[in-house]
This record gives structure tokens, C-alpha cells and sequence, in this order.
């Protein structure tokens, strides 16, 4: 009979003391590891104590510093780096609070976790000097799912260990900002991070001032990301019926249809409840459009690649601000009360998240304003509107052109995959366009308007591989308003181009090249370009 390892014969092998070796080798290591941990911890904190110890005789703590928090829009996207939202904020008290010079940290990390935004700020506030007046500017928002799903284990113990140990809190930022995906992300796990961020501002003496979120509303339709090429032809019927309803002036029988069809496609009710939005909207009924707009933004299936703050969201941000008695920047309904009928949407926004100089100024002059009354100081510049920026900041009309391209290249990602990317589609369509009204001999701008109109008539952003080969082209990247595109590449996109049937006077624009095209603006000597 063969003997098992937990038969009595198989035991009486092997003496105790080898059984019992692998035992006590397992934990000589984890102590070995332990020890290992402690003296790296303490020699960690031991640099640190020296390092802020002479960085603090140095500062002298002659400014006022401004700390801003937070992802995309913190960061002043697309106008950065030319204008971010710290600079237009300091440029309101021309650089000056309290007779300081205001001394900007711009900690933003875009795409990143709210848990990566609040580890950055502990690390710059480390060997902050104290009693130095400043503020945090903390405007987190989209790169977090939100799911309702509990935080497990993993996600306790992070946390656990980033509040006990230096070298596991500076390890995990330092991961952040490599793989700035790899987090949890969950109600739980922002509203923890959010709250810490607040508690690092107030632990430095620096005021933290939080905002909700804000998205493009009315003009940016949800996802939809429809799994079989069947669903993807009846959403296309669908909107199609509700069209033709629409151009026969039937518009109370396209709302009804819009929200029938809803309750029987549970995959496409967020954007069937959009399409009637955007009904009762044209149609001049707007409380019953922002009911329908709220409502798909609280719905649990939105299907977003990009990522919608819910009210869940923004009422985190509220109690807070009460909780610690700290400012609140009411971003939410400050842009609706600059919208029509408190409709937010291409009025206020480049995109789906980013917002405009109208929008930019509106949400830094509420964050002046809440600094202006912490530290009885006036607010001295107040710009006239977004031309008044651009000729404060010398922002050139190139560089406003390549803002334009970077909000059109995001539009352009956010419709991979979409069933229907029309509406997005145009979106980009329209920024390259005005992109290239400022700057005729943008080759970028050419080029995105190129690929647009290819998306537009085929299957460009919808075929996995012509997915890949726009991923090898570089064209995936929203981050830049410039395509690395070497003119050996130029032949193959021209003949894909053209298979695509883009028109004629685009492909030939293209087909310059970027040097011809940089070489021909040099010539032409284009109007402060």
C-alpha cells in the first residue's frame, strides 16, 4: 500500500528535529525580514530628520506657498503648461498675499489616484517650514472608478502601513506615478485619501481649500460600449428612428420613444436617458433635461472610459469642509449658474472634463475669492474673460491651437470602441478645426483632423487592429498636442487616409510633412504664431 505523508509509518521516516527545520527556518527569515524593516525604517526616517533639518535653516519662509492637488483639471490641462490653474490663481494677487511672493507647487498627477495626489503632497510638505502662510488647492476628480464594492484586505493593509511606515508611503507614491492605474479605487478608498490630503495641509499650517467636481454635462454624451456587433446595429437603429423624428418635428414622440426604448435596452439606458435629455433641452423644457442629465450621472451602468464625479462624490467634499471647518469651492453649481438654464456644457468646457478659459476663470476666482477672505487679502487682478488671459500670460495663438489639439485628441480616444462616437467625434472634429484657424501650418492639427475624418466614415476606432496600429503610430497619446510622425511613416498613413475617403485638400496638407509644413510657417511668417 502506498504511504502518505500523514500516515503514522511515513512520520516514524523522519526524526522531529527535520520536521521541525522547515519551521523554524520560515521564521528565523520572517524575523530576519522583520529586523531588515525596522533598521530600514529608521534609517530612512533618521535621512529625512537630517534632510529637513538643514533644508529648514535654509528656507527662509519669505513666501506664501501655493500647493494644488488633484488630477487634469488642477493641472490647468489643456492650457498647461503655458497656464495652469495655480498661475492664474497667483496672478490675481499679481504673485503677492500677505506681502510675500507666492511660491507655486504644482503637485498634480494626471490619471492618477486620489491616493497617489495625497501621498504627493505629504512628500512636499515634509520639510515644510512652520508657520509659513499658504494654501492647498485640492481639486481631485476623475481618474477614480468610485465602485461601491468594499475595499478588501489589500486595501487595509496599504493603508495601514502608509500611515506607520516612511518607506512604504514613498515606495508606494513613487509606484504611483509609474503604473498610475494600479490602485483600488473605491468610495471608501477616495473619501480616505481626500481626508488625508486635508489632514497633511492642516498639520503644516497650510489651509487646504477643497472643491467639487465638475463635468461637461449637456454636451457629452455617456459611453457606450456594446459587446456584439447585433447590439451595436439596433443602437444604431435606435438613434436613427429618434433622428428621423426629430427632422419631422415629432419631438414629443421622439422623447417617449428615447426613454421606451430605454426600458427595454438595459445596456444603452444611460444613453437613450441622454438623447432624451438632449430632446426636452432643444425643445425648451430644461428642468425636465437637468432631471434626465442628474440622473444619468447617479445611474449605476453609466458606462464611462473617462470617468463622471457623482453627487456621492461632491457631497464627500461638502461634509468634509464642514467637518474641519475648511473653505469649500462650490464648482458644481457655480458653472451652472454661468450656463444656460443651468445646463452645463460646451459654454464652460474644451471637452468632457477639461475646462475652458471661461471655465478656468470661474473656478479660480472662487479659489481667489476663499483665499481673499482667509487672509484679508484683496484680490487684485480681475481678468475680463479668456482674451484678457491669454494677452496677460502671452499665450500665443500656436500655443492656443495646441491646447485645442490635446482636448481634440482626448475626444478622439474617449470614441475608441463607442458604438455610436459620432457627437465625440464632432467634438474633435471642431477643436482641430479651430486649432487650425490659429495655426494654419499645424501639422498636428492636420494630421488629428485627418484621422477624425477617417474615424468618422469607418471602422478606424473600432477594429482592434486598426486600434493597434494607431497605438504604433503614436496617436493614443492625448497627454501632447504633438505626433512624433518621422516622414518615412507618412506613405502609410496617406494610403489609409485615403481608403478611409478623408478629402482631398486634408490628405495633401498632410502629406507636406512636418518639417515642409514647420519650414512653409517660417516662410509665411503667420501673425504671432
Amino acid at each position: 500500500m502506498q504511504q502518505d505523508a500523514n500516515n503514522k509509518s511515513s512520520r516514524a521516516r523522519y526524526p522531529a528535529q527535520f520536521r521541525r527545520a522547515p519551521v523554524k527556518g520560515v521564521f528565523f527569515v520572517l524575523a530576519a525580514a522583520f529586523v531588515l524593516a525596522l533598521a530600514a525604517e529608521a534609517g530612512y526616517r533618521g535621512f529625512w530628520r537630517v534632510k529637513c533639518a538643514w533644508t529648514g535653516r535654509q528656507d527662509t519662509s519669505g513666501y506664501f506657498d501655493l500647493y494644488v492637488v488633484g488630477d487634469w483639471t488642477a493641472a490647468g490641462q489643456p492650457y498647461a503648461p503655458g497656464i495652469t490653474l495655480s498661475s492664474l490663481v497667483s496672478r490675481m494677487f499679481a504673485g503677492r498675499v500677505q506681502g510675500r511672493p507666492v511660491r507655486e507647487f504644482d503637485l498634480t498627477m494626471r490619471d492618477s489616484s486620489v491616493y497617489s495626489q495625497s501621498a504627493a503632497l505629504e512628500y512636499a510638505l515634509r520639510c515644510r517650514a512652520p508657520g509659513a502662510p499658504g494654501v492647498v488647492l485640492v481639486y481631485p476628480g476623475h481618474a477614480d472608478a468610485l465602485g461601491e464594492c468594499r475595499p478588501g484586505p489589500g486595501a487595509w493593509l496599504r493603508q495601514t502601513l502608509s500611515r506607520r511606515s516612511l518607506v512604504f508611503n514613498d515606495l508606494a507614491y513613487y509606484a504611483g506615478k509609474v503604473f498610475p492605474f494600479h490602485y483600488i479605487k473605491t468610495r471608501r478608498t477616495y473619501e480616505y485619501h481626500v481626508e488625508r490630503i486635508v489632514a497633511a495641509g492642516l498639520k503644516k499650517g497650510v489651509l487646504p481649500i477643497l472643491s467639487t467636481v465638475v463635468v461637461n454635462v449637456s454636451d457629452m454624451g455617456p459611453g457606450l460600449f456594446l459587446r456584439s456587433a447585433g447590439a451595436g446595429i439596433e443602437a444604431k437603429a435606435i438613434v436613427a428612428k429618434g433622428l428621423s423624428l426629430k427632422s419631422g418635428g415629432r419631438r414629443e414622440e421622439e422623447f417617449r420613444y428615447y426613454l421606451s426604448q430605454a426600458k427595454t435596452h438595459p445596456e444603452m439606458r444611460s444613453y437613450l436617458k441622454y438623447r432624451a435629455a438632449k430632446t426636452c433641452q432643444e425643445t425648451g423644457r430644461f428642468k425636465e433635461a437637468a432631471g434626465l442629465y442628474s440622473e444619468l450621472i447617479e445611474t449605476a451602468e453609466l458606462d464611462d472610459n473617462y470617468g463622471r464625479p457623482s453627487r456621492w462624490q461632491d457631497d464627500v467634499i461638502r461634509a468634509l469642509g464642514v467637518r474641519r471647518s475648511i473653505p469649500v469651492v462650490e464648482a458644481v453649481e457655480l458653472f451652472k449658474q454661468n450656463s444656460p438654464h443651468g445646463l452645463v456644457g460646451n459654454n464652460l468646457f474644451t471637452d468632457g472634463i477639461m475646462p475652458n478659459m471661461a471655465g478656468y476663470l470661474l473656478l479660480a476666482g472662487a479659489y481667489a475669492r476663499h483665499i481673499s477672505t482667509a487672509f484679508n487679502e484683496p484680490v487684485r487682478m480681475l481678468f475680463a474673460g479668456p482674451e484678457d488671459v491669454f494677452e496677460s500670460f502671452s499665450y500665443t495663438k500656436r500655443a492656443r491651437a495646441n491646447a485645442l489639439v490635446r482636448s481634440g485628441r482626448w475626444l478622439f480616444n474617449v470614441s475608441a470602441r463607442h458604438s455610436l462616437p459620432g457627437e465625440r467625434l464632432a467634438a474633435a472634429r471642431r477643436c482641430f478645426k479651430d486649432a487650425i484657424s490659429l495655426d494654419p501650418y499645424s501639422f498636428s492639427a492636420w494630421l488629428a483632423l485627418g484621422l477624425t475624418e477617417a474615424a468618422m466614415r469607418g471602422s478606424l476606432l473600432s477594429d482592434e487592429a486598426e486600434l493597434r496600429w494607431l497605438k504604433q503610430l503614436g496617436a493614443t497619446d492625448y497627454h501632447t498636442a504633438d505626433y512624433n510622425i518621422q516622414d518615412p511613416q507618412l506613405p502609410e498613413i496617406l494610403v489609409k487616409l485615403r481608403s478611409y475617403g478623408v478629402p482631398a485638400p486634408i490628405v495633401e496638407k498632410i502629406s507636406m510633412g512636418q518639417a515642409a509644413m514647420a519650414a512653409a510657417s517660417g516662410k509665411a511668417g503667420a501673425e504671432k504664431l
